[in-house]
């Protein structure tokens, strides 16, 4: 099997898989939320919404995790000699994705991932309390961007299926733009 071939598929079906997962769980929940012996019963009804929030929130950390692990096999694929690059932010793999020709500031789907991140670090450092972090007026400004599809109660962030859904869409083009630009140097370097 071609190794550009598998990676490519990889890449599909690892995060295919991630979405196959939330829908499956979202519906395994749904079912349950409508059992007749739970449709009268406020403590399940809760319990099992808080599991609904909670997949949201698990499949959008996985997804942030998938893009960051395509990143570095990206980067270490593209920049052999280069160490991969220090921090915590999505912005250090910049070098890399101008490498390969994005345009990040004419680029949709790279302000929906930086926003992911800034999220992903709220939900990770402060479990999603938003007074907890230092960057609380960043972090705002971010949910001002998305709140047609983000859930804030209390200060605290919970990740919608809806902003799910737009953050895969974002890593989906970011990942097909990035091995275009894999694509152009590999030809330039047999060219």
């Amino acid at each position: 099997m071609d190794p550009e071939y598998a990676f490519r598929w990889m890449l599909d079906y690892n995060l295919k898989n991630l979405i196959t997962f939330h829908n499956y769980m979202r519906s395994l929940l749904r079912e349950k939320r409508n059992a007749s012996d739970v449709q009268n019963d406020p403590a399940s009804q809760f319990i099992l919404e808080y599991y609904d929030k909670k997949n949201s929130v698990n499949t959008f950390l996985l997804a942030i995790s998938f893009l960051e692990e395509m990143l570095i096999l990206i980067w270490k694929r593209q920049m052999p000699n280069d160490p991969l690059p220090k921090g915590s932010s999505i912005l250090r793999y910049e070098p890399l994705l101008k490498k390969l020709g994005l345009d990040l500031n004419n680029l949709p789907c790279w302000g929906v991932v930086k926003d992911a991140y800034l999220l992903r670090n709220c939900l990770l450092h402060a479990n999603g309390r938003i007074h907890l972090m230092r960057n609380r007026a960043e972090i705002r400004s971010c949910i001002k961007r998305h709140e047609d599809v983000l859930d804030v109660k209390l200060e605290i962030i919970a990740i919608s299926p809806l902003f799910l859904e737009r953050c895969i869409y974002a890593i989906q083009e970011l990942i097909e733009k990035m091995l275009i630009g894999v694509d152009s140097s590999v030809k330039c370097n047999k060219g």
